[in-house]
């Protein structure tokens, strides 16, 4: 018998059964895969599979305690610590993020550097208290991620996707009050001097599989994803990656593409 009646509505607040196969998973990220991945279209095996794929990730990664991690890390030291477990992973694992798509053979990924800038920031007040902005879901933690610092001839997107999810990971329980709050992700295309600053077919496909790390991991933790400044020449470009993505984030956060003609990095909360 399944978890739940083919002709009854879910009721996405009961997770008694699905506590009872995953139960080193908290009430409220069951509920968010219930919701997620349990709907009248859907068969119930898919939300089983993918909390399945869940479980072996942060038993892979050493994340079922995080508990067991240093209180005192910086956001910095968050960052070195997933980027060198990636790349460590990169060198060992055949599959460095079970259940995702895009993988890439061990021996075709690339890694020429185990130190590369950070690209990703969680932003503090100048007092130390967490950056927040407000929307209608209430005062949500910020994200920013630089697109133009990725480099794939230095470290394949499937690396830098890695060290992103090991980051979240740890990141969002520091900054969240609990697991069911929600997060403001920007993704900043503009450029930076000494960046890579990829091409727009670059960021895209790099959004394309964090798209899909997303909706397989963190499902409904993204309010709103901004991307922004997209160059009018590439509107076209990021309008079709928009639809790609919303098939993927639809119902999970809301994605908004802003073109701005200024390329200078100014303190993005101006932006809003």
């Amino acid at each position: 018998m399944g978890l739940f009646s083919s002709t009854e509505k879910p009721n996405y607040d009961d997770v008694s059964n699905l506590k009872e196969r995953f139960p080193t998973l908290s009430e409220n990220e069951l509920k968010r895969f219930k919701r997620a991945f349990v709907k009248s279209k859907d068969k119930e095996d898919t939300c089983i599979q993918k909390l399945e794929h869940l479980i072996q990730f942060k038993e892979l990664y050493g994340l079922n305690n995080l508990e067991s991690f240093s209180t005192t890390d910086t956001d910095a030291d968050v960052w070195k610590w997933a980027q060198k477990t990636a790349i460590d992973a990169a060198g060992t694992k055949d599959i460095l993020i079970p259940g995702m798509q895009g993988c890439v053979a061990k021996e075709k990924r690339i890694c020429k550097s185990t130190d590369i800038s950070q690209p990703v920031h969680c932003y503090h007040n100048d007092d130390g208290s967490l950056m927040t902005t407000t929307t209608a879901a209430g005062s949500l933690p910020v994200l920013q991620h630089m697109s133009g610092m990725l480099d794939m001839t230095i470290m394949s997107e499937e690396i830098q996707i890695l060290a992103l999810a090991l980051y979240l990971f740890r990141t969002l329980p520091k900054i969240c009050k609990d697991d069911s709050t929600q997060i403001f992700f920007i993704i900043d295309t503009r450029k930076g001097t000494g960046w890579k600053n990829g091409s727009v077919f670059e960021v895209r496909k790099f959004l394309q599989m964090l798209s899909h790390m997303l909706h397989d991991f963190i499902p409904y933790r993204m309010n709103k994803m901004i991307i922004f400044p997209v160059p009018k020449a590439a509107m076209y470009a990021f309008t079709m990656l928009k639809a790609y993505v919303v098939v993927f984030l639809l119902n999970f956060c809301f994605v908004r593409i802003h073109s701005n003609p200024q390329n200078t990095l100014f303190f993005f909360p101006a932006f809003f």
